[in-house]
C-alpha cells in the first residue's frame, strides 16, 4: 500500500472524487471540508451559467479582432 506520510498511517487516507470528476487522495480528517469546496465550486459554476443564460446576446463580451504579426528582418 502507497504511504503519502512517513508519519501518516495508510488507514487515515481516503480516496474520493471531486467536483471536476478527478481522483483525489486526502486525510481522513479533512474530507468534509474537500466536499465542502466541492459544493461550493458548483454552485458557482451554477450560478455563472445562470448568469450568463440571463445575459442579453447584445450585452456579451465583444468580439477582439486578431492581430496579423509580421517579423521584420
Amino acid at each position: 500500500s502507497l504511504s503519502l506520510s512517513p508519519l501518516i498511517p495508510c488507514s487515515q487516507w481516503v480516496t474520493y472524487t471531486d467536483a471536476l470528476g478527478r481522483e483525489r487522495r486526502c486525510l481522513r480528517k479533512d474530507l468534509h471540508h474537500f466536499k465542502q469546496m466541492d459544493r461550493d465550486l458548483r454552485g458557482a459554476s451554477e450560478d455563472e451559467r445562470e448568469q450568463s443564460r440571463s445575459m442579453p446576446r447584445d450585452e456579451e463580451e465583444e468580439e477582439v479582432p486578431i492581430l496579423s504579426l509580421t517579423h521584420s528582418l
